[in-house]
């Protein structure tokens, strides 16, 4: 998505966020930094209140830039006040395609884990940072990126 980035770089953003990144996701961003699906990839998840199988689609998962752009991490955390709308130790990795973010939480009890959430929803009502909007799409970015199908 973006041009490659040595693991300092990986370093500089775990400074800028204040927690380390979870090992399988940095490899990812140093390997990959960032991707667009097209076509989207589908995931399906539980939701948690209704017990309904959901579906939903990657369309991108952030990048890292020289500059802030749309679509990169850390303007994505500040920008799009992401950084406001997540509990704390979360942060915001990419979108659906029905506009729903995609998050990991950087937090000692569910380090790693993927979740994703409304973000419309929590910007209709001010800061909400409650682990009750977000909802466990895997125990790890590896596994998420193992459910992910793209039709060819």
């Amino acid at each position: 998505m973006f041009e490659a980035f040595p693991e300092s770089t990986i370093q500089y953003v775990e400074r800028e966020l204040g927690a380390v990144l979870p090992r399988d996701y940095k490899r990812f961003m140093v390997s990959s930094n960032g991707a667009i699906f097209d076509p989207p990839a589908s995931f399906s998840y539980e939701d948690k209140d209704t017990g309904e199988i959901i579906e939903d689609y990657v369309g991108i998962l952030f990048g890292l830039a020289e500059m802030p752009l749309e679509n990169e991490l850390l303007s994505s955390q500040i920008g799009y006040d992401f950084n406001e709308r997540v509990p704390n130790g979360v942060i915001a990795i990419g979108v659906t395609t029905s506009g729903s973010g995609i998050a990991t939480s950087l937090r000692d009890k569910d380090f790693g884990v993927i979740y994703v959430w409304d973000p419309l929803e929590a910007w209709v009502e001010e800061n909400v940072r409650s682990m009750d909007d977000m909802t466990v799409v895997a125990p790890s970015f590896s596994a998420f990126l193992d459910t992910l199908e793209q039709d060819e």
